[in-house]
């Protein structure tokens, strides 16, 4: 990616850059609040639901159907909990079988990690799969063990100048994360490029949030469709907007060093 490329990063207006005729909202407030609101992420004020060193239960509240096989679990934690983990950290979930054999798998939440009162997880369900056929059955009510915070990955604001993300499909959840913190800080200038890999223009999973992202001066994303072409994508969008960055097939390294 050529420096040229790379935005400059939002100007704060000067005084005078404000008419004087009285405009609401001013120039000057719109500034302020998507200086401070909107690129801020909230501070975590709660406790840390989670231990590292032993598993605790939490109770599903909520559960949607994403994708044919894709499902979003909500867990409920007390008001004043938040879920506990830093920005490339992750969760190992429990999950006992009849037979009392416990299986575990490490899962990135995809819920803003100061968020209080509840945290979400994507999980996608295979059909072989040992651990997601038992997760068919979860509905709201079904209880589940979570430890953590685990991972010794950490990131510091503006270590580097730029930073690649490449995912697919579930594994987009630590990108996310990642991406949030960096662009959510003010003080941190990092340019985050994210090349997504899905099969179709139906399986983006967390658009709603890339859109967000996307509509920063510092983070874009290119959505590589293996299984779709631009004259399919022309007859149903799906979840892609005017605008959105598409690649058609399969990518390989020319396509992940372009990019």
């Amino acid at each position: 990616m050529d420096d040229e490329r790379i935005p400059d990063p939002p100007v704060k207006p000067l005084p005078g850059d404000c008419c004087g005729s009285g405009c609401t909202p001013c120039v000057l407030d719109v500034a302020h609040w998507r200086r401070t609101e909107s690129q801020k992420s909230p501070k975590c004020v709660g406790k840390a639901a989670l231990q590292p060193g032993h598993y605790k239960t939490f109770r599903i509240m909520k559960v949607d159907r994403i994708t044919e096989c894709v499902y979003k679990y909500t867990f409920e934690l007390l008001p004043d909990e938040s879920i506990g983990l830093g920005a490339g950290q992750h969760a190992m979930l429990r999950v006992w079988e009849k037979e009392g054999v416990a299986i575990t798998r490490p899962y990135t939440p995809i819920s803003p990690l100061a968020q209080l009162g509840s945290f979400e997880v994507l999980i996608k369900v295979y059909e072989d799969g040992r651990l997601t056929q038992r997760l068919k059955e979860w509905d709201v009510g079904t209880t589940a063990d979570w430890r953590g915070p685990l991972g010794t990955f950490t990131y510091t604001p503006n270590t580097y100048e730029r930073v690649g993300m490449l995912g697919c499909g579930t594994g987009i959840a630590p990108l996310v994360q990642l991406a949030r913190s960096i662009v959510d800080n003010e003080n941190d200038i990092t340019f985050v490029h994210m090349l997504y890999c899905c099969r179709t223009q139906h399986d983006i999973l967390m658009k709603e949030e890339l859109d967000r992202l996307a509509s920063f001066w510092n983070f874009t994303v290119l959505y590589a469709l293996s299984a779709s072409s631009k004259e399919e994508l022309a007859q149903d969008p799906g979840l892609v907007k005017y605008g959105d960055r598409v690649h058609f097939g399969r990518i390989g390294q020319m396509e992940v060093a372009s990019s």
